[in-house]
């Protein structure tokens, strides 16, 4: 009885490890890719000056936009960081929706969903012709 009860305890133990690694390994599943979305995007990669020349001395904002449309689109309301720098004779760089918000290089601003233009204040300094272009860099 005893032989007996030493195999039992053992071939009982097998079985549960055999059910248990059965159990584990019962099926497996596949996820898919992901597509990740900007939720930021530039209406065309060259802006369009919609304002003209400017006059030296003379102040003057310039709106820049993707002519005949606006310069990006914002399809999810979050926090961005504009980069650029600006050539000495504009003083400041906005964007406008149909509200104004002035943008610091390299700092976060909150926007909107919706879609914008840009708006360069030329502080009417002299300068030499032409005004040097500028690139603009967005990140979140």
């Amino acid at each position: 009885m005893r032989k007996a009860i030493k195999i039992l305890i053992p071939v009982a133990l097998f079985s549960i490890m055999i059910g248990t690694i059965a159990a584990v390994i019962f099926f497996s599943q596949t996820f898919p890719q992901v597509s990740v979305v900007s939720t930021l995007a530039a209406n065309c990669s060259n802006l369009t000056n919609e304002s003209g020349s400017v006059i030296n001395g003379t102040a003057k904002d310039l709106t820049f936009d993707c002519n005949p449309g606006t310069a990006f689109t914002v399809t999810t309301q979050a926090k961005y960081i504009a980069t650029f720098t600006l050539p000495t004779s504009f003083s400041t760089l906005a964007i406008n929706n149909g509200t104004t918000f002035i943008l610091t290089s390299g700092a976060q601003i909150m926007l909107a969903t919706g879609s914008y233009r840009y708006i360069a204040h030329y502080s009417g300094a002299l300068t030499s012709s032409p005004i040097t272009g500028f690139s603009i860099t967005w990140s979140q």
